[in-house]
């Protein structure tokens, strides 16, 4: 059976509510954290309920969140025009640059996921 935390009828009864067209980002059948439809053999449902907040009208703007990881890509095409460099400072290094620092397998490349995942 699949995970649904909110419930489909519980958002559909918010004021703002109407359903909206899925991203057209050809990744997002991949990113089972937004809309886990059993890929990669995961439980359908059981996902951060993103397109429930969505249809809700909700979406961030506006809002400032910290990632404290190994670094954040704030030149990559999907975070660059909205990070927040006033909000940023590398703890490792001692400087306002958190640019991660790659290894030929990208090693450090989980905070740059992880600022994705939350600015979605």
């Amino acid at each position: 059976p699949a995970f649904n935390s909110a419930g489909p009828q519980k958002a559909a009864n918010h004021p703002n509510y109407k359903v909206l067209d899925l991203p057209t980002d050809p990744d997002f059948d991949k990113e089972w954290y937004l809309r886990n439809t059993g890929q990669s053999k995961g439980v359908p449902g059981l996902d951060l309920n993103v397109l429930e907040a969505w249809n809700m009208g909700y979406s961030g703007k506006g809002v400032t969140t910290a990632i404290m990881d190994d670094g954040i890509d704030y030149l990559h095409e999907d975070l660059k025009y909205n990070y927040n460099a006033d909000a940023s400072y590398d703890f490792s290094s001692n400087d306002p640059y958190p640019y991660p620092r790659y290894t030929d397998t990208w090693f450090n490349s989980h905070g740059t996921r992880c600022a994705g995942e939350v600015s979605a």
